[in-house]
């Protein structure tokens, strides 16, 4: 911005040659990762490949999460709804335990991860209790009632409003960043390269009168806001407009693309100064007169809008950050009430879901992966070899995806390991703080490596990682007549003779022979 300019020309500071050592460290750890192993995808898999410190993570967990997908076993289980009628007023609540057991209850799986257990899987069971419940008598057995505070959310960094961009308006991570250097470059936005919370004291100031004048004392609150994503740098404020006069509704020549990303950073960077929205919850529970089955219902009510009320500025896009009000009957304890119907629905679990760009930012931020200047590269990088597709808004990985990490995954288990990933961003901190030099982070991360990658030249074969199985047996080979391999080539899949390069044999996956 300007005041920050005319700051630094006051007070000019000495380079800081720490910050200069771990840029240099990072330049020359992403070229040997780079330059070494790419080379080798292309002598074991195919030429043009190529494998990064970051990208080949982030291909990583799309890979690894698509596995679990493929190895997930769907279960029904069932639940159970109850029309209740207190005093004329009717309202839905839900089966929420039989006999003191919840019918949804939240476990650890084996690997520690938590998972869903269900108590009704089996229909006959289902079908049975719900006809015991319909002949219950009922009685509401507690109301407790509770205000609650929403905070605002913290202003843009880098990874947040790609997020947020992709989940609003389904914007790509690289179409986000296109739009937000143009508002940069016109003097509209601060920095989009950022890790930072931090707002400057000025627009702090100038955001007070703002929201004074707009939407009256009340719906002020200053916040600070601090950072708790692993490695963040915080070399510079998080996004916001350059000046609140730039109203949305009053920006000039901007195209499309630059109005809605604006009008994102507008709304976010005022909303962080504002009030927190006041909720009224209320939670009933409703038990048979036996104590057996227990039902619960939920209910909101809007007290105070808060900074939801800058929402109200965005003028391209309709968004509203709270939801409808669920009112429920001014409810009594220990009063009966009647239940008038009560219906089962049948459910099925569902996979792990796929990353789009904004969970797979968040995720790869989360383990402290990469840098804000990194996520949009990264993803176009791995659309643009072909590893992974884009289907509507998630990323899926290809077959040749899958081989490439597969193959990284057998001899540089390390290199793509997500904690290993964020223990060099530490160690690219460190030097930034002066704590390590960095030759040394540098000579202690190459010497294994360049070991490794003189024994995989030598060890690895193409037939390891091309060859995606066995072809269907009705599949045969139309010169020797033997079985078929299914393999990987440069434009995708066929089969090739099981006897190959004895016997060149192949067939298009739709069985017809190829010449």
């Amino acid at each position: 911005t300007e005041d920050a300019i005319e700051k630094a020309l006051k007070k000019p500071g000495d380079i800081n040659i720490n910050l200069v050592n771990a840029q240099q460290a990072r330049r020359v750890l992403d070229r040997l990762v780079g330059y070494k192993l790419s080379p080798l995808l292309w002598k074991k898999i195919q030429f043009g490949l190529s494998a990064g410190r970051v990208q080949s993570v982030a291909l990583r967990l799309i890979v690894e999460r698509e596995i679990e997908r493929d190895n997930f076993k769907p279960q029904d289980y069932f639940l159970i709804e109850g029309a209740f009628d207190y005093n004329k007023s009717l309202f839905n609540a839900s089966l929420h335990s039989v006999s003191g057991e919840k019918l949804v209850k939240k476990v650890k799986n084996k690997e520690g991860k938590p998972e869903f257990k269900f108590l009704l899987t089996n229909e006959k069971q289902a079908k049975d209790i719900l006809e015991e419940i319909k002949k219950q008598e009922y009685y509401i057995k507690s109301v407790t009632k509770k205000e609650k505070n929403r905070s605002p959310f913290p202003p843009f960094t880098t990874s947040l409003l790609q997020q947020a961009a992709s989940n609003m308006f389904g914007f790509s991570a690289k179409r986000t960043m296109q739009a937000a250097q143009k508002l940069y470059e016109k003097g509209l936005i601060t920095y989009h390269r950022t890790d930072s919370f931090n707002l400057s004291a000025k627009f702090l100031k100038e955001s007070q009168t703002f929201i004074n004048k707009q939407f009256g004392k009340e719906y002020y609150k200053k916040t600070f806001f601090k950072k708790k994503a692993k490695g963040a740098q915080e070399a510079h404020e998080a996004i916001r407009p350059t000046s609140l006069k730039k109203l949305p509704s009053s920006l000039g020549a901007v195209t499309k693309d630059e109005q809605l990303i604006y009008e994102l950073v507008f709304v976010r960077s005022i909303a962080t100064q504002m009030a927190p929205i006041k909720l009224l919850s209320t939670s009933v529970d409703i038990s048979s007169k036996d104590n057996k089955f227990l039902f619960r219902a939920n209910g909101q009510q809007v007290l105070f809008e808060g900074w939801a009320k800058a929402y109200t500025l965005l003028k391209t896009v309709k968004y509203n950050p709270l939801s409808q009000d669920t009112l429920l009957p001014d409810l009594k304890e220990n009063t009966n009430i009647d239940l008038k119907d009560a219906e089962m629905t049948k459910k099925t679990t569902q996979p792990p879901a796929r990353y789009s760009e904004a969970s797979l930012i968040k995720t790869l931020e989360k383990y402290g992966i990469g840098r804000p200047s990194t996520y949009a590269p990264t993803i176009s990088t791995l659309i643009s070899r072909k590893y992974v597709l884009k289907e509507s808004k998630y990323l899926v990985p290809t077959d040749l995806g899958r081989v490439v990490t597969q193959l990284l995954l057998d001899n540089f288990a390390d290199i793509i390991d997500y904690d290993f990933t964020a223990k060099i961003e530490k160690d690219l901190d460190e030097i930034a703080l002066g704590k390590k030099e960095w030759p040394k982070v540098v000579d202690t991360f190459y010497k294994p490596f360049e070991k490794r990658i003189k024994s995989s030249e030598e060890t690895l074969s193409r037939r390891d990682y091309k060859v995606l199985g066995e072809a269907p047996k009705d599949i045969k080979c139309p010169d020797c007549g033997g079985p078929m391999l299914l393999k990987l080539g440069r434009n995708g899949k066929f089969y090739t003779c099981a006897k190959f390069p004895e016997c060149k044999g192949m067939r298009g996956l739709d069985g017809k022979t190829e010449k």
